[in-house]
C-alpha cells in the first residue's frame, strides 16, 4: 500500500517505497554489516523490483523508505500484516554511519502513522537474540518481550505503550505530515 503523503520529523522523511528503491535496499539488504540477523535475500536486482512491486499492491502492507532531511536514503521500514487492529513493525535497516536519531525518530513517526492514522492498537515483532543492541532499544522506549524462542524474542508494543514512549523523547516529537 502507499502512504497518504510523507511522514516528517525534525531529521527524517518517510515515504512508500516505490520499484526505482530496489537497487538502494539491495545494497542494505547484502551489505554483510546490516543483513547479519535479516532473512536472505536475493542477489538479483530484477527480484528486487518485483518483490516491491507486489508489496506496493499487497493491502495491509507499507514499506517504507526513510530519507534525511536533506532527501538522501539512509535505510528502511514498515507497517505490515495489519489484522484485528494488530500490525507488524520491521524491515529496519539503516546505513551505517547514520545518526541514530534517525533510528528513533522514524520509530516514532511509524507508530504514530499505526496508531493513529490507521487506529491500530498493538504493534508486534520479533529480533534475533543475537542482536542485542536492537533489544535494547525496543526495551528503552517500553517494548516488552511476551515469548521467546532458540532464535528469536517476541515483542509487544501498546498504544498506551507508545503515548508514555513519547514523554520519554520529547525532543522528537514533532510529527507533520506533507
Amino acid at each position: 500500500m502507499i502512504l497518504n503523503g510523507n511522514l516528517c520529523g525534525k531529521n527524517v522523511i518517510i515515504r512508500s517505497v516505490v520499484v526505482d528503491d530496489a537497487e538502494f535496499i539491495l545494497e542494505l539488504r547484502l551489505n554483510p554489516e546490516l543483513n547479519k540477523y535479516l532473512n536472505t535475500t536475493s542477489p538479483q536486482l530484477e527480484k528486487q523490483k518485483n518483490w516491491i512491486s507486489d508489496q506496493i499492491k499487497k493491502e495491509n502492507d507499507y514499506y517504507l523508505m526513510l530519507l534525511s532531511k536533506s532527501g538522501d536514503k539512509v535505510g528502511t521500514g514498515g507497517v505490515y500484516d495489519i489484522k484485528d487492529q494488530i500490525f507488524t513493525c520491521g524491515r529496519w535497516i539503516i546505513k551505517k554511519h547514520t545518526s541514530p536519531v534517525i533510528a528513533v525518530e522514524s520509530i516514532i513517526l511509524t507508530y504514530n502513522f499505526a496508531f493513529y492514522d490507521l487506529k491500530l492498537q498493538k504493534a508486534e515483532f520479533e529480533v534475533r537474540k543475537d542482536n542485542k543492541k536492537v533489544i535494547n532499544f525496543h526495551l528503552s522506549y517500553g517494548a516488552k518481550i511476551y515469548k521467546e524462542t532458540d532464535t528469536d524474542v517476541y515483542f509487544e508494543f501498546f498504544k498506551d505503550d507508545f503515548e508514555k514512549m513519547l514523554v520519554k523523547f520529547q525532543n522528537f516529537h514533532t510529527i507533520n505530515k506533507l
